[in-house]
């Protein structure tokens, strides 16, 4: 994971965990960490203005994100950003349905637990393996 002050960003690079033997009921959540990070040089909770998932290989997320690019009428591996507030219904169902992803319920979590005062305002999609950008606002 990196922390980026100036420009408000966390970036995880590598959010594989299933080799981690930890018992469920202790293990902590990625949003635990991210704010930890986030936070250890006493930056608060509302400057984090992105959170960045570096290659997406989380399988839930993946067919997601393929099936938001064929709600989107697009090819694979084409670049999209989608918000709450788009005049397009078909845009909005698929932010909902990236922010039910695992990556996305981070971010949300991270906005709740920690009280960034934000919600995420948009969602870019960029690459194959796709990075993903959860803006805040």
């Amino acid at each position: 994971m990196r922390v980026k002050p100036r420009d408000g960003s966390i970036t995880v690079s590598n959010a594989y965990n299933a080799d981690d033997a930890t018992p469920a009921d202790k293990k902590l959540f990625l949003n635990d960490f991210e704010m930890h990070l986030w936070a250890r040089d006493g930056r608060q909770p509302n400057g984090l203005n992105t959170v960045k998932i570096e290659t997406v290989v989380n399988t839930e997320t993946v067919n997601a994100i393929s099936s938001s690019r064929a709600r989107l009428n697009l090819d694979a591996g084409a670049d999209f950003t989608v918000s709450p507030t788009s005049a397009n219904p078909v845009e909005v169902e698929v932010f909902n349905s990236l922010l039910n992803t695992p990556f996305g319920k981070n971010v949300d979590r991270l906005n709740h637990e920690y009280s960034t005062g934000k919600t995420v305002q948009s969602i870019k999609v960029v690459g194959s393996p796709a990075n993903m950008d959860f803006i805040l606002g």
